[in-house]
C-alpha cells in the first residue's frame, strides 16, 4: 500500500498530512491534478458502460446491474 501511494504521491495526485488527532499517522488528500484525473476517469467509465450495454433493452440493463450487485455486493 505505501508503495501505491508513494508513487501517487510521487505523480502529484495525492498529498500526506499529518492526522489531526494520531501523531503516528498519515491523511491522504487528493490534489487538484487527483481530482482532474479522477474525474476523467469516471466519464471514460462511464461511457465504456454506456458502450457495453447499449445493445441491452431496459429491462436486460437493470437485470444484468442486478446480477452485478449480486456478485459484487461492496460496489454498491
Amino acid at each position: 500500500m505505501v508503495t501505491i501511494i508513494d508513487n501517487l504521491e510521487r505523480r502529484g495526485l495525492v498529498e500526506r498530512r499529518a492526522a489531526p488527532h494520531d501523531r503516528r499517522s498519515n491523511a491522504l488528500r487528493l490534489t487538484e491534478a487527483g481530482g482532474d484525473l479522477l474525474r476523467q476517469l469516471k466519464r471514460k467509465v462511464t461511457q465504456h458502460e454506456k458502450r457495453l450495454l447499449e445493445n441491452f433493452s431496459a429491462t436486460e440493463r437493470q437485470m444484468f446491474l442486478a446480477l452485478l450487485q449480486k456478485v459484487f455486493p461492496e460496489q454498491r
